[in-house]
């Protein structure tokens, strides 16, 4: 894309140039903070949630150009399919899928608690991953609005997940500070890492080679890590870099 963005408490969505590093546009739309920022894969629309239960898409110099409600609590978190759906995930417990050419959702239950994160499969569009306080991993039909599969082998509040960009890998992590890469094709643990941060990992994010990944947590630090060591060890043990930065969110 050609932008970043970044969220705030005060209500705000902030888009700046990746070439001049210049804020370029200054989004006022949402009654409460802003908890979420997410471009589509081709640009064209930024996706805002908000604690004001509700999902905003903007475009260019349009602005909003529609106000997605549908949530009864925060929303906490979004993502693009690439082919014309959104799904949100919210304090309400749910997931939904939007159209976003009708505007309409499908909610979708099953979770026992906050739905902090949500992501499409690259290689498989309909197929729908999020995690929760509840501690599992649901996977969903987005088509279909239907679940599909519920991981239950992890035992503490998963705050994010994600696809790798090749679609080879799914990757999730939470409070107790582990991180879980699995093999979509059958949901298997490929590698599994208990050390670098001290305490809760609240995001994680794949370089575009799907090699790479970086963690931010609750103690400050961003984790750069190795995934392509699993043909030789068990876990994730070559972290390339670790240092005390200031800041949590998506950094790659």
């Amino acid at each position: 894309s050609s932008g970043i963005n970044a969220e705030y408490g005060d209500k705000t969505a902030l888009v700046y140039s990746l070439k001049s590093g210049q804020l370029v546009k200054r989004l006022e739309h949402h009654n409460f903070g802003v908890s979420c920022c997410t471009f589509s894969p081709d640009s064209a629309l930024l996706c805002t949630c908000s604690w004001d239960n509700s999902v905003a898409l903007c475009s260019g110099d349009e602005g909003v150009i529609s106000l997605l409600l549908g949530h009864r609590n925060p929303v906490t978190s979004a993502a693009f399919d690439g082919h014309g759906y959104l799904a949100t995930s919210s304090w309400d417990k749910s997931v939904r899928v939007w159209s976003l050419e009708r505007g309409t959702s499908c909610p979708m239950t099953g979770h026992k608690d906050v739905v902090w994160s949500v992501a499409f499969s690259p290689t498989n569009p309909h197929l729908l991953a999020s995690v929760s306080r509840d501690a599992t991993t649901m996977l969903w039909d987005a088509r279909m609005a239907g679940r599909v599969g519920v991981l239950e082998d992890c035992t503490v509040n998963l705050k994010c997940v994600r696809y790798s960009p090749d679609g080879s890998k799914l990757v999730s992590v939470g409070d107790d500070s582990t991180i879980v890469i699995r093999d979509p094709a059958n949901m298997s643990k490929v590698l599994k890492n208990t050390g670098g941060h001290r305490g809760s990992i609240n995001h994680v994010s794949f370089t575009s080679d799907s090699r790479y990944l970086a963690t931010s947590g609750e103690d400050g630090a961003v984790g750069i890590w190795d995934t392509a060591s699993q043909d030789t060890v068990d876990d994730l043990s070559n972290l390339l870099g670790y240092s005390n930065l200031l800041g949590q969110g998506d950094m790659m």
